[in-house]
């Protein structure tokens, strides 16, 4: 895997070089993020509506359809484009694609802030990258489908098929297997989507059974949650502020009580929830909704806002096309949509009647 427009180099550095790199970063990165949390907290960005606002056009033969990542401070984003193989960077400031890092089948991605790397899964493993230069950093082991980076312990968190593997990355060249989390003795299988609560240190992860609930602290799977029926990659979302957790199926979005480790409602909806995207400063849930999974002409395919205070639906925005990845950048309140086969559509949230 290399860059088209960076020159690419491994790490150079001990593990222990690295690992008090991160120590310094993750420091840098909690006093950063209150400061930027407090600043958004006062532009909060009020709106009842989504309005279309413009198109990042993607190279013919890309799909993006995996976890899309953005980096909130460089407004780069970072697209896994499945059927060409690629890794995909996009300049949000100019609405275009500025980088190609080559790979193998390119599945999902996700930022991790405190280190400023990029993670993404991949036919060839689970790859790292300078998320601000685009540099290669590491090939790390195993070969997965969701991917998620808990910044406090450092930790990354993979699934692949009925279990979920914990991986150290510093320690090089390919990192370190410290868990393999086996999904089946708690009735779960097929495990999709992660994501992580790096405050509570708690990994939720959506399956074809549900959200399997583990304790990052001994690695053990504490509940098994119902979150509705799937008939596509299941998907799942955390607020990391309101301690909840977002999971879209069959027939609306089941919210998870981070606190108590229990489902507290499911918002209804007509069509099938596909991807799922929050804005930490809002609180607002972005959920791309379907009913016949790409196929046909759908009504039910729209943008649902949801307001995570409210737990209710606030906003319904229809679809011309099929889409199921979808991310938010916290630091415009831009949503990105990746429409199967064709390009990413870019909305913002608005009053309604603009």
């Amino acid at each position: 895997m290399r860059s088209r427009l960076f020159q690419s180099s491994a790490f150079a550095g001990t593990p222990g070089e690295l690992r008090r790199g991160i120590e310094i970063a993750l420091r840098r990165y909690v006093f950063t993020s209150a400061v930027v949390l407090a600043v958004f907290s006062v532009l909060v960005r009020p709106a009842t509506a989504q309005k279309y606002v413009g198109t990042i056009a993607l190279p013919p033969g890309s799909d993006v359809y995996g976890s899309m990542a953005v980096d909130p401070q460089s407004g780069l984003l970072f697209l896994p484009s499945y059927d060409s193989g690629e890794l995909l960077v996009a300049d949000t400031a100019t609405d275009t694609v500025i980088d190609a890092i080559s790979s193998n089948r390119v599945i999902s991605a996700v930022f991790d802030p405190a280190n400023n790397l990029v993670y993404f899964t991949s036919f060839d493993g689970i790859e790292a990258i300078d998320a601000t230069t685009g540099t290669f950093v590491a090939d790390l082991t195993g070969v997965g489908l969701g991917i998620a980076a808990n910044p406090q312990t450092g930790l990354i968190y993979m699934t692949r098929g009925n279990t979920v593997w914990v991986i150290d990355p510093t320690v090089l060249p390919s990192g370190q297997v410290i868990d393999i989390i086996d999904l089946t003795a708690a009735g779960v299988f097929n495990a999709a989507n992660v994501v992580v609560n790096p405050v509570t240190n708690f990994i939720y992860v959506a399956a074809e059974d549900g959200v399997a609930v583990i304790d990052g602290t001994t690695d053990q799977v504490v509940t098994v949650l119902d979150s509705g029926t799937h008939s596509y990659i299941p998907t799942i979302a955390i607020d990391v502020e309101l301690n909840l957790i977002y999971a879209p199926g069959a027939g609306g979005v089941t919210i998870i009580d981070g606190q108590t480790n229990q489902v507290t409602t499911t918002i209804a909806a007509k069509g099938e929830g596909m991807g799922v995207a929050v804005d930490p400063v809002t609180h607002r849930v972005y959920v791309t909704n379907d009913s016949y999974n790409g196929h046909g002409k759908d009504p039910n395919r729209q943008l649902l806002t949801i307001d995570g205070t409210a737990e209710a639906i606030v906003a319904k925005y229809p679809m011309p096309f099929y889409a199921r990845s979808v991310v938010v950048n916290p630091a415009t309140g831009l949503v990105y949509l990746a429409e199967r086969y064709g390009d990413i559509h870019v909305f913002e949230d608005v009053p309604a009647g603009q």
